[in-house]
Order: C-alpha cells, then structure tokens, then sequence
C-alpha cells in the first residue's frame, strides 16, 4: 500500500524546504538512522543499463529509418547518407555493449 509500500522504508522529515524538494525516484533509501544514496545491486544496475541499450535502440532507430528510407528512394543527400552510416555504426556499437559491465559510445551529433 502507500502508507507501508512493500520494499520501503517510510520516515517522518521535518517540514523544511530541502525535505519538500526530496527526490522520490527511488535513488535513495533510509538506512534507520539517516537518508543514504541507495546502492544498486549487480543485478539492478545491469537492468537499469538492459533498459538504457533499448532507450538509446530506439533513439537510433528514430534517426535511421528516415535516413535509410531517403537512401533507397535514391533521394538521400551526401550528408544524410553519412549521418546514417555514423547513427548505424552507432546502432551497432550500442547493441553490443555488455550490459554486465556497460561501455557506452558516444551518441552522434543530432544534425
């Protein structure tokens, strides 16, 4: 429930404006005594790095389909022809990436 979620901890702060500008995202917890940075496990950090590979998939994917779509309709310019090979090298690089020990590439220019 709310009052008593499952896997939290629930702690009264005082009514100070730090407290009211408290970070809920789950990245810090109550050890008892005192607010602590949470620590990851192995198997929660290469989750959240499973989730970051499909977030940055998906992105590439955004700016490759248009591109490559110019390329085989024989429109593309020469600069929309290099921007897909860099966002497909990209692609490529970022599917590989071991999510046990994270390595990102560097994300291409936009334009």
């Amino acid at each position: 429930s709310a009052i008593n979620p499952e896997g939290c901890s629930v702690v009264e702060l005082p009514d100070i404006t730090a407290n009211r500008r408290a970070d809920v995202s789950g990245r810090w917890m109550f050890n008892g005594e005192q607010v602590s940075k949470r620590i990851y496990s192995p198997e929660e950090l290469r989750q959240q790095a499973e989730a970051k590979k499909v977030k940055l998939l998906e992105e590439a994917e955004t700016v490759i389909t248009p591109l490559a779509r110019a390329v085989k309709l024989g429109i593309a310019t020469d600069e929309e022809r290099q921007r897909l090979k860099v966002w497909e090298q990209y692609s490529v690089l970022v599917s590989r990436v071991d999510t046990s020990k994270p390595d990102w590439p560097d994300k291409p220019a936009s334009q």
